[in-house]
């Protein structure tokens, strides 16, 4: 199943967001390696999404799962254009210009800028996992979870809630779904 031009547009921001948490003490290898690969994570998370929903109702994985295509996959675009990254960096590079009293404050006002650009439920909660993914990939540092419990916040959810949402409602449709029939 391919994603719709609106997940897509999700993703980029996912992306964006990943990227702005782990640069807050510096993007690592480890790092820059995972904002490689969560796009098609994200993507693959997508393409469970109606059977994730439907398992949330239901509880029945066979019928949720039977709402998809099999087997799920990560959907990695090689030499995909990162337009919103050079974007990004510029509205960094134009809040470094800027002498700033508390550059702490204007980076948190970034993050909750960005944030309020995903307010879909289900894309706040795929935010929450890929931000995670990439800033966790050389170990997490305060600063990083920070930047996470600021979007949490800004969605109203907790990094708690979203881990239990992944492992009750998401994990069981990607387990399913990437078993060989």
């Amino acid at each position: 199943m391919d994603t719709t031009k609106q997940q897509e547009d999700m993703v980029k921001k996912i992306e964006v967001l990943s990227f702005l948490v782990a640069m807050v003490d510096g993007i690592s290898h480890e790092e820059s390696e995972m904002l490689e690969y969560i796009a098609g994570r994200i993507r693959m998370f997508y393409q469970a999404q109606p059977a994730v929903e439907e398992f949330e109702k239901s509880k029945d994985v066979e019928k949720a799962i039977a709402l998809i295509d099999l087997p799920l996959s990560v959907s990695i675009v090689m030499f995909e254009p990162k337009d919103h990254f050079d974007e990004i960096d510029k509205e960094l590079e134009a809040m470094a210009a800027v002498k700033s009293e508390n550059p702490l404050e204007d980076f948190e006002a970034l993050l909750k800028i960005k944030a309020s650009e995903i307010t879909n439920d289900y894309d706040k909660k795929v935010a929450m996992i890929a931000i995670e993914d990439v800033y966790s990939a050389d170990g997490a540092s305060s600063v990083e979870k920070w930047a996470h419990i600021i979007l949490a916040k800004e969605w109203g959810m907790s990094m708690r809630t979203v881990n239990k949402w992944f492992a009750e409602s998401l994990a069981p449709i990607l387990e399913r779904g990437n078993q060989f029939e």
